[in-house]
């Protein structure tokens, strides 16, 4: 999908900072497989695989100094990237 966008928000409790990041126009596949081997008419065994990569993307960053009013913008100050995969099994058991 080329329609990715995102915001993050960092809060710096300690620091009084609150860091705000916006990202627009990324990429991202994704894609699931999943199979199913029957033993009885109720009961079963399913194997998944899952997968995500979100491409990086460079985005604005907005940081608020809470304590002393300041707000600093900075274009093109954050970047973002992703990518997972989960690989599960479950038993499935019908009544």
């Amino acid at each position: 999908s080329p329609l990715v966008d995102g915001e993050t928000v960092d809060n710096h409790y300690l620091r009084n900072l609150v860091v705000t990041n916006n990202f627009e126009d990324g990429e991202m596949l994704a894609f699931d497989i999943a199979g199913t081997y029957w033993f009885a008419p109720q009961f079963a065994l399913e194997v998944a695989y899952s997968y995500q990569h979100y491409d990086t993307v460079n985005g604005d960053a907005e940081w608020q100094f809470q304590d002393q009013g300041l707000v600093y913008l900075i274009d093109g100050g954050a970047g973002m990237d992703q990518q997972s995969s989960m690989l599960s099994t479950s038993l499935r058991y019908t009544f």
